[in-house]
């Protein structure tokens, strides 16, 4: 049996809520989840929960052949802790300028294009849930997905110190998403497309999953 992940080694800690919105990525079959794993009831791989987390990249992303990839891995693992504070505010300024909206209008402008309060939210290269945390307070459920692990992990400790529950993080791969076709109403991607190797698939699978 095929085992997910780069953190095989981990301290598994026992799932904090439902992870039944989750999905093969590879074959799109339901998930059984075993505490510290999600197997899949079709092929029957297997993804680790860590720390709460599930893992659906079964690639070791530090040998992928795509040099894009080994470097984004890299360096948002490096940035995780100082990403929010030092790297995201400086986004807006280098692609529009000083005149660049803040973070807060950015967001106001999301919510309200969403027009939502109990909406289903997909939050692609979610990072360290910056833009998902804050949606999160005005609409419904948000799930984000990262390859990144220290980024994730760094959201889950943002949200828990914001008491946000209906927030959800997990690694996995804009072009294998973990989730069924048409399940979410909306979906945002903040200052990542461009760092996709092909960001064409990469809107088709976000497509998918939207209702």
């Amino acid at each position: 049996m095929r085992t997910s992940g780069i953190e095989r080694m981990a301290t598994f800690a026992s799932p904090r809520g439902d992870f039944g919105l989750y999905v093969c990525p590879a074959c799109k079959s339901q998930l059984e989840s075993r505490a510290e794993v999600l197997e899949c009831r079709g092929c029957h791989m297997t993804y680790p929960i860590v720390e709460d987390i599930p893992d659906f990249i079964a690639e070791d992303l530090d040998r992928s052949p795509k040099p894009l990839l080994r470097w984004a891995n890299r360096y948002y693992d490096l940035w995780a802790r100082a990403y929010e504070w030092s790297r995201f505010p400086l986004r807006p300024i280098l692609y529009a300028g000083l005149g660049a909206p803040s973070l807060d209008h950015q967001v106001r402008e999301l919510v309200g294009l969403l027009g939502m309060n109990n909406g289903l939210v997909l939050d692609v290269a979610c990072g360290p849930g910056t833009l998902e945390r804050r949606i999160a307070s005005a609409c419904g459920e948000v799930y984000g997905i990262d390859i990144s692990a220290k980024m994730l992990r760094q959201g889950q400790a943002y949200a828990r110190n914001d008491h946000l529950d209906n927030t959800y993080f997990a690694r996995a791969r804009v072009e294998g998403l973990p989730f069924p076709n048409g399940r979410f109403d909306a979906a945002v991607c903040g200052a990542a497309l461009q760092a996709f190797s092909d960001p064409i698939s990469a809107l088709r699978e976000i497509a998918r999953t939207l209702k």
